[in-house]
């Protein structure tokens, strides 16, 4: 192995850097056209690569088409059933116990559902609206209106305290 005097180093003359003019001529000598060779030959060899990079890079291109075609259906469609789910997603409370079961609504409201009966509003939309089926006390907080939906008709109040009861296709209110 042999080794370079002038490096105070000692390294290997394979791994000293050569001086700035030396490297500007061996790049010079690496693009050179070879005497040997016609400068049109050599320029529509140049030619012909540049088509072949073109044409790889179309090919990457066109899978990536393929993905992105793939990949933005799928996602539009996650994000529209998150949406729904968000838009119409409800809360219900069913009671079949023998016992009367107490529930509070996102205002505050109280709702005291009797047996066999259920309460169900909107769990993410609060618009201050149950549907009930079957009888419930409720506990209204003062506010803007409150509606419950029952099969055989609807009840508005803005705050106050009351039974509905739903039986036999009658609706009562006390």
């Amino acid at each position: 192995m042999m080794f370079s005097s002038e490096n105070k180093y000692s390294f290997p003359a394979f791994l000293v850097l050569p001086l700035k003019q030396e490297r500007i001529e061996q790049v010079i000598r690496t693009y050179e056209v070879p005497e040997l060779k016609e400068e049109k030959l050599v320029f529509n060899q140049i030619l012909q690569k540049i088509e072949e990079g073109k044409n790889q890079s179309k090919g990457k291109l066109s899978r990536l088409n393929v993905i992105y075609q793939l990949t933005i259906p799928v996602a539009a469609s996650l994000i529209l059933i998150f949406l729904l789910h968000v838009l119409f997603a409800t809360s219900t409370i069913q009671n079949d116990s023998q016992e009367v079961q107490t529930l509070r609504l996102p205002d505050l409201s109280r709702v005291v559902l009797s047996q066999n009966s259920a309460a169900s509003y909107p769990k993410y939309w609060w618009k201050r609206e149950v549907k009930l089926t079957g009888e419930a006390y409720f506990e209204v907080e003062k506010g803007n209106k409150f509606t419950v939906e029952t099969k055989n008709g609807q009840v508005e109040v803005l705050g106050t305290r009351f039974l509905v009861s739903e039986q036999d296709n009658q609706l009562t209110v006390n």
